[in-house]
């Protein structure tokens, strides 16, 4: 997916370029038909709706790992004071 979206960037920056050039090369007087282009709006839409559901998809992944890496920890914590609370508890019975 990253692979597309990336694509999808070049796709759209080959396009600004391009508009860029026919704008150096349109009379003055023409200048707002470029600014129109369906075309390239729909594609600017498109990308920005790919490019934002990519971004919420990493965003959820990212969450979701922050979730498990903080359940580890506790994990480990609890282990941690069970596991001394059982040394402390053995060599408390030892005597």
């Amino acid at each position: 997916m990253a692979a597309r979206l990336t694509e999808r960037l070049r796709e759209g920056t080959s396009i600004a370029r391009a508009r860029q050039q026919r704008l150096r090369d349109v009379p003055p007087g023409n200048l707002v038909s470029p600014f129109c282009d369906p075309k390239v709006e729909k594609q600017q839409a498109q990308l920005h709706s790919e490019l934002t559901a990519f971004l919420l998809e990493l965003r959820r992944e990212n969450l979701a790992s922050v979730q498990l890496r903080h359940q580890l920890q506790h994990s480990r914590a609890l282990r941690a004071h069970l596991h001394s609370l059982g040394s402390f508890s053995d060599s408390f019975c030892a005597e």
